[in-house]
């Protein structure tokens, strides 16, 4: 099915780094956007869901880079004065999904800090991936990472000590009766008993 997806558009095989730079040069179509989301979100979920290991990083930057350039599109097409460029908003939504999908925003706002070497940029980035990371997790606690290891049983989200906490009864660990040592014990006596017990 996702071969045929490739014959449709070859722009959604593999990790689609080349089909991102030349989207982020170029000036696309709305349609055309519109379309290759489509295309790659089913592509994406036929894959992840049967079974394979496609990933989902790099399909995160895909979804989000033309979801935000559609945005963008929509918003300067309004606001044609007073907003930034389409790229801009594409940079944007790459950095905005692989929070929501991670649950990791700093990763996505460093990541997109590094994409794009400039303080311009950064505050908008910082408030989408926060934004997206808060409705993510509202709407699923787990990430695209955990999610498997939560239907297992695994939880990521209580601290180390509290799974070992959970993991045994007080009846496990409790000596009966605790071992004692008197007042005059000498120094040897309290080694001696360490050491046996």
């Amino acid at each position: 099915f996702v071969g045929i997806l490739i014959l449709i558009a070859p722009e959604v095989y593999g990790t689609g780094f080349e089909s991102m730079s030349r989207l982020l040069n170029e000036t696309t179509e709305a349609r055309t956007l519109i379309f290759l989301f489509a295309l790659k979100l089913v592509a994406t979920c036929t894959t992840l869901g049967s079974g394979a290991s496609g990933g989902i990083f790099s399909p995160s930057l895909f979804l989000g880079l033309l979801a935000g350039g559609l945005f963008g599109q929509i918003v300067h097409f309004i606001f044609p004065g007073s907003t930034a460029t389409p790229e801009a908003y594409a940079m944007i939504g790459m950095g905005a999904v692989v929070a929501g999908t991670t649950h990791a925003p700093v990763t996505a706002i460093l990541m997109l800090f590094e994409l794009t070497e400039g303080y311009q940029i950064i505050l908008p980035v910082m408030i989408a991936c926060t934004l997206s990371t808060v409705t993510a997790r509202y709407i699923q606690p787990h990430s695209i990472y955990t999610l498997k290891l939560a239907r297992r049983g695994v939880s990521l989200s209580v601290s180390r000590e509290e799974t070992v906490m959970r993991s045994f009864h007080v009846s496990d660990v409790m000596h009966s009766p605790p071992p004692i040592l008197p007042e005059s014990a000498t120094f040897q006596q309290v080694v001696s008993r360490l050491l046996g017990s």
